[in-house]
């Protein structure tokens, strides 16, 4: 579990520098998003990258680790019956909450060069979905340290 900490807080630290950059052009209009220089499109997809990652990592490494440390006997479950158990433990605000930062990053790996409003759209709600994943994880890590 440690590693897995550790790799969710490397994650977490590159995310937070790259919102950082991001914020100062946003939020986007499909104009805005047209006009933005590389150096702003490579902020924006390091910061899609860095919330893929750490949502990726706390989803696959982590929450499997809790279950293992919470439940005696844990058996094997779906990823939904996961996530209800650590709503119900209070380690997860929510499933529809964890559901839509999904689906947020499900609609991200795509590229949609021809609709640009659609592309400002999914940007400005990563930019919203970021600072709540690592507000998120805050949280998680604080709960996970009251563990030992």
């Amino acid at each position: 579990m440690i590693f897995a900490l550790n790799t969710c807080d490397t994650h977490a630290k590159r995310l937070q520098v790259a919102l950082s950059h991001v914020l100062t052009f946003s939020p986007l209009t499909g104009a805005s998003f047209l006009s933005l220089r590389d150096d702003q499109l490579g902020f924006i997809e390091f910061m899609i990258s860095r919330f893929t990652k750490l949502q990726d990592t706390i989803g696959t490494k982590i929450f499997p680790a809790l279950i293992e440390i919470l439940e005696a006997n844990p058996e094997r479950q779906s990823f939904l019956d996961t996530l209800h158990k650590l709503e119900k433990w209070h380690f997860l605000p929510s499933v529809s909450m964890w559901n839509n930062l999904r689906e947020l990053r499900n609609y991200l790996t795509h590229d949609y060069p021809d609709q640009p409003e659609l592309m400002a759209e999914y940007i400005n709600r990563a930019t919203q979905a970021s600072s709540e994943l690592l507000a998120y994880w805050t949280s998680l890590k604080e709960k996970i340290q009251d563990l030992s």
